[in-house]
């Protein structure tokens, strides 16, 4: 039998998936959807709202159910940007992206609003290794993970793609921890740290 049950360049499947079936959807009209929401008025937010989409690639592939959970002191959710759209059979099906203040843990007074997302396919790889069902290998699981993010990459480059490519930004981490389940990298400074070189 070989090492891994699942077939080849499933990270490649799960990124014209996401595509598709996520991006697309959200990414079209999202700068405007930003510019009109209520996260971009001054007397009610003082902290600047970032313009794109920002999508967390941790490497451990593990996406938590929310930021705030590892670093409340850090993330704190402030809303949604809904969007609605017909899809596969749903009419009028409801999209939610979720908004965060990130503070910087090094300088409490740089704050930003952000729309962040974690690739949730990434999330299907860590459960592909974790339950044995696949039997995919740890390495096995950061090739996928690495055809994945190239994959997204491409596509958002591709001329037909390009404009939405302009509302989405990729961060990609390394989420040590400790053997208590600590975290081990501060994602809030990460993020800022983007932020700012983007």
């Amino acid at each position: 039998m070989a090492p891994d049950r699942v077939g080849l360049d499933v990270g490649a499947g799960l990124a014209w998936s996401y595509y598709y079936g996520f991006l697309h959807l959200i990414l079209k009209g999202m700068k405007s959807r930003i510019s009109e929401s209520e996260f971009n008025d001054a007397t009610k937010y003082s902290s600047k709202m970032y313009s794109k989409v920002l999508v967390l690639l941790p490497e451990s592939c593990f996406c938590p159910s929310t930021l705030t959970e590892d670093d409340p002191d850090h993330f704190k959710h402030v809303g949604f940007i809904p969007f609605r759209a017909n899809r596969a059979g749903n009419v009028a099906r409801d999209y939610k992206s979720s908004v965060y203040e990130v503070t910087n843990p090094d300088k409490p007074t740089e704050k930003y609003l952000v729309i962040i997302e974690l690739a949730t396919p990434l999330m299907s790889l860590y459960e592909m290794h974790i339950d044995g069902l696949a039997e995919l290998s740890e390495e096995r699981k950061q090739t996928e993970r690495t055809k994945f993010i190239e994959t997204l990459q491409f596509i958002l480059q591709h001329p037909k793609a390009a404009e939405l490519g302009k509302s989405i930004s990729f961060l990609s981490y390394k989420d040590t921890r400790t053997a208590d389940n600590k975290p081990q990298y501060k994602l809030a400074k990460l993020i800022c740290d983007h932020i700012r070189e983007n």
